[in-house]
């Protein structure tokens, strides 16, 4: 049984997933795309970055001891917790069903530097009528490979969850 409240952040990561789901009826989700923005996309990357951030400080506070507490402020701060509960995240991946193409949404996240998607959301969330551009359609579809990803491992169940339709998500499955 998945708690209720800890089961919300699985819907409302469907309801993320339906609208990037929408959106893909005006773009196709093909490798020559990849770089098409719009404000459609910056809507999405800016709610889909505000929700891993979310869900990696519930999930850091929740796994990690409580004394000392871990520090969750700051993407890098949350790198290292989130680290700490599954060493291989970045080895975590997911398959863009559309595509059948395997995702590693944080396989380049190092302690230097956050992921792509990650800096995307950042300019798209300080700044989103000039930083537009840097909300794509591959951003946009890593960002929430990845928040699936971390919601997936955080909810704990794939087997109790309403499915998800764009990714199969075979790493957490196994790791969680």
């Amino acid at each position: 049984m998945v708690d209720p409240d800890t089961l919300r952040h699985w819907r409302y990561f469907l309801i993320l997933e339906n609208d990037f789901a929408n959106a893909l009826r005006f773009v196709e989700p093909d490798p020559r795309n990849n770089e098409v923005y719009s404000l459609e996309f910056v809507k999405q990357l800016v709610a889909i970055g505000a929700q891993f951030e979310t869900v990696a400080r519930l999930f850091s506070l929740f796994k990690l001891p409580a004394h000392p507490a871990p520090t969750v402020d700051g993407i890098q701060n949350l790198r290292t917790c989130l680290l700490q509960i599954h060493s291989d995240l970045a080895e975590a991946k997911a398959v863009f069903r559309l595509r059948n193409e395997d995702l590693q949404p944080f396989r380049q996240w190092s302690s230097s530097s956050p992921p792509l998607w990650w800096t995307a959301y950042n300019r798209s969330k300080h700044d989103p009528a000039r930083q537009a551009a840097a909300a794509t359609l591959a951003n946009v579809r890593d960002a929430l490979a990845g928040l699936g990803l971390l919601t997936l491992l955080f909810v704990g169940s794939q087997d109790a969850l309403p499915p998800q339709s764009l990714f199969d998500f075979t790493w957490a499955r196994v790791r969680s």
